[in-house]
This record gives structure tokens, C-alpha cells and sequence, in this order.
């Protein structure tokens, strides 16, 4: 099954690609369009309103979600999760190399929201762990499932590292399917009629393999 945004769903901080209900529930909501772009996206030097939009922010129930949402879709203009465009700017720089556990977690358990390549590659390690097949990972993250079959050998190879030998260098051995094997999949679905959602690892049990494996980098 996999999980809906609504407009009553509850906040967590994780947006969906390509969602925008959050909005919905923004302290920021119902303000006419004139006042919420002088307040939000204020001139040079305009102090007043930018301090008028941090008091809003300060109160929103979604303000970690608006503040993914800029850094997520490279929004570098106004005022996003209570920061002015300079105090998002080293958010900014990081996210090509972010590495959130509960992203890696939320994927793992079926949602379809942005990922870093070193959280990919994380979501790769579980799906190993976990004996996907690379088909399965691919209707997860949406890519094709030549790539996820990459992916997931470079992960068993990290793994095998790690665990000294626990983990096989090489997959089972699994009857190919080349019929559909190279479809390439659209880019913002998770594949939910091929996925079943799994409760993903605690963020202790993530840590753990990651300390594995930086130990042994």
C-alpha cells in the first residue's frame, strides 16, 4: 500500500515529489497573493517584512516541509521555512551529498520523495539487505531497472566489504525476465501495484551500517 497525501494528513517533514498540499496547511495560507509575495519575497533591505515573515514561519506546523521544499527543487529566491535566501545558501551547497536516514527509511517504506545520490545509494545497501531484486527497486525509485541493477551491485560489493565476506559479492541466481527488464520507468511514481510497503529500519540500525562502512572505507 502506498501512502497518500491529503489535506489532513499529519505533517512530517517529508514531501513527496511533486506534492504541494502541504501548503494547505501553512501558517502562511489565505493570504491574499500581494501581501504573501511583499511579506515572502521582499525588496533589498526590506527588514521589516522579512522579520513579518519569520513571526508567521515561527508558528507554522509545516515549516521543516517548506524549508525541503525550497532545498529540494533548488528554490534559491524568498523566504522558505522561516530563511531568508542567504541562510539557506550552505543548505543549498549540502544537498548533493545529504544523508538523511529517515528519507532513506520513508523510500524503503514506499514514499516517493527526493533523494541524494548517497541516499540512494543507501536505499540500494537496504534493498540488498533486504533481497530485493533490482525490479523492485526500480518501481521504487522510479529509475530503469538496468540502473538499479548497478546500483545494487556496487551496494552488495560495499556490503560484502563490510561484513567481511557475510554478504555474497554476487546476487542468487534468479530467472531473467528481458521482456521488461529495460522499461523505463516514470520518474515520479514509486510503482505501488508492484510494492507492498515494509516498516524501514530504525534510524540506529541505518547509523549501524553506516558506521560499517565508513570504517572500512
Amino acid at each position: 500500500m502506498r501512502y497518500i497525501t491529503t489535506h489532513d494528513a499529519p505533517a512530517t517533514g517529508l514531501r513527496g515529489i511533486g506534492d504541494t498540499t502541504w501548503q494547505h496547511h501553512g501558517a502562511c495560507n489565505g493570504l491574499k497573493p500581494k501581501v504573501a509575495d511583499r511579506i515572502f519575497f521582499p525588496t533589498a533591505r526590506n527588514f521589516a517584512a522579512v522579520a513579518q515573515a519569520k513571526t508567521i514561519c515561527a508558528r507554522c506546523p509545516v515549516l521543516e516541509t517548506c524549508l525541503n521544499a525550497a532545498i529540494d527543487t533548488g528554490t534559491k529566491d524568498g523566504i522558505w521555512g522561516g530563511r531568508t535566501e542567504a541562510e539557506r545558501e550552505d543548505s543549498h551547497a549540502r544537498v548533493a551529498h545529504r544523508l538523511e536516514y529517515k528519507r532513506v527509511r520513508a523510500v524503503v517504506a514506499g514514499r516517493d520523495i527526493p533523494l541524494s545520490t548517497r541516499e540512494r545509494a543507501a536505499v540500494a545497501r537496504e534493498a540488498v539487505l533486504r533481497g530485493w531484486s533490482p525490479r523492485r527497486l526500480a518501481s521504487v525509485l522510479g529509475f530503469k531497472v538496468k540502473h538499479c541493477r548497478d546500483l545494487m551491485g556496487t551496494a552488495r560489493h560495499e556490503l560484502h566489504q563490510a561484513t567481511g565476506g557475510m554478504i555474497p559479492s554476487t546476487p542468487p541466481s534468479a530467472p531473467e525476465h528481458h521482456d521488461q527488464d529495460d522499461t523505463e520507468l516514470d520518474d515520479m511514481t514509486t510503482g505501488a501495484e508492484e510494492f507492498d510497503a515494509l516498516e524501514g529500519p530504525t534510524d540506529a540500525e541505518l547509523a549501524e551500517q553506516s558506521d560499517d562502512l565508513g570504517q572500512t572505507a
